[in-house]
């Protein structure tokens, strides 16, 4: 995960990845986040966000609101150098793994997170006990303190008010909700071969993968098209 690489990483939480609110800004992180841990070693400057990892601890923050459904964004600039073990996340949570892009299976009971708030984090953390190459390759903390930053924040969402959110969020009679539209139920040809360049040259982990974890019994997605 070294690299002074600069990427827009754009989770998606439905399995339409439609961009939603074109009406959304940039979002200030002093505004819009909390720290959830390591305040020491997180800072702001004009708003954008700068994470700190060294011997003593990592940093983490995440946003004040809850999304029902959307897709966030923000650019950042990984840990240069000599970075092997460091983990710099960005990512969503509704109390189990949604990080993966998946189709909704709900009629053939495979559950999907559809129905519950997310927030989105950030974070900067050393996992060298896994990470890398098993864990054979450890963090040289000489080269600390690791430095991550972030800028550019934008959520293009319908926000978490409660399970009323439900059936608000996705009522195609509420003119506001345009991307109830057929148009953005499904990815062009063009979006799922973008797609799949950017799992293809960015993604590092993919839980459907890990038959280590699950001991060879996969999750039942798995098995399905993700999108």
């Amino acid at each position: 995960m070294a690299g002074l690489r600069v990427q827009t990483l754009i989770f998606v939480l439905v399995a339409a990845l439609a961009i939603l609110d074109r009406t959304a800004v940039e979002a200030n992180f002093d505004k819009n986040f909390i720290v959830t841990w390591g305040k020491n070693h997180i800072g702001t400057t004009n708003g954008n966000l700068r994470l700190v990892l060294d011997k003593s601890a990592g940093s983490a923050i995440r946003s004040k609101v809850a999304h029902l459904f959307g897709t966030v964004e923000m650019l950042i600039k990984l840990v240069p150098g000599n970075s092997a073990g460091t983990v710099a996340a960005y990512y969503v949570v509704r109390g189990w793994n949604s990080n993966q892009s998946f189709r909704n299976y709900e009629n053939e009971g495979i559950a999907y997170p559809n129905k519950q708030g997310m927030k989105v984090f950030a974070s900067l953390w050393s996992a060298d006990d896994w990470a890398t190459q098993g864990g054979r390759v450890k963090t040289n903390w000489t080269q600390a303190p690791f430095v991550a930053e972030g800028r550019r924040y934008k959520a293009r969402t319908c926000l978490w008010q409660g399970p009323v959110s439900i059936k608000q969020c996705a009522d195609p009679t509420i003119r506001s909700n345009w991307w109830t539209s057929p148009s953005f139920s499904q990815l062009t040809r063009t979006q799922l071969d973008r797609m799949q360049k950017i799992r293809s040259g960015f993604m590092i982990y993919d839980y459907c993968k890990d038959t280590n974890r699950f001991k060879g019994v996969m999750p039942p997605e798995c098995s399905k098209r993700q999108f």
